[in-house]
């Protein structure tokens, strides 16, 4: 009888008191270590550490988002970070840029590229119209949605009015279409390519 109530009474082994949280902690390990993985593996050479800090931000942040947003018409920090980085990072940091896996910082170090880069700025945006996989949030005013790399900078950024059927509005200040004839017919075309996949490639993107 005495041997049936000391099994029964008998103390669990003191390191199952800890279980619990050690699992705890390797599973917050884990959950960082899966949130930061593309700037622990990103090759940072050549980025100054400014510009780092400002592209950690960047993608911490979300996507690319216009001056004005919100019902409250406030401008956004993120807002203020793109123009940061636009301005102050040399053009070989934007190069450098294109390549880091978040759609946000790849579409702002593009469109750096784009408006500083005039001697190459076809072979630049031709690159870009090769990536069908980058996708980021944009917002502007009330409303966002998911926009493509090519997209963003065909639309937003060069605003080449590509297929648009009622008058396109004047050029802005700082307009910075410098393409040859030969040279919009080969991004129109290629434009009208991704178009056509846009569904298609957002549904890859988001599975």
């Amino acid at each position: 009888m005495s041997n049936r109530i000391n099994r029964k009474y008998r103390k669990w082994p003191k390191w199952l008191i800890y279980l619990p949280i050690v699992t705890f902690m390797i599973v917050g390990l884990l959950f960082l270590y899966s949130s930061n993985e593309p700037r622990l593996f990103y090759d940072w050479s050549g980025i100054r550490q400014s510009v780092k800090d400002t592209v950690i931000n960047i993608a911490d942040h979300g996507g690319v988002t216009a001056a004005i947003v919100g019902f409250d018409t406030v401008t956004p920090q993120q807002y203020h970070r793109r123009t940061w980085l636009i301005k102050n990072t040399t053009l070989n940091e934007l190069t450098i840029l294109r390549n880091y896996p978040n759609g946000a910082v790849k579409a702002m170090a593009y469109e750096g590229l784009i408006r500083r880069d005039s001697t190459h700025r076809f072979e630049i945006l031709m690159r870009a119209l090769q990536d069908t996989t980058t996708f980021f949030n944009f917002q502007e005013g009330c409303l966002g949605e998911w926009t493509m790399l090519s997209e963003y900078l065909v639309d937003r950024v060069l605003q080449l009015h590509i297929d648009i059927t009622y008058p396109p509005p004047p050029p802005p200040d700082g307009y910075i279409h410098s393409f040859s004839d030969e040279e919009m017919n080969e991004i129109k075309n290629r434009y009208r390519e991704l178009v056509k996949k846009n569904q298609e490639y957002l549904q890859a993107y988001l599975e």
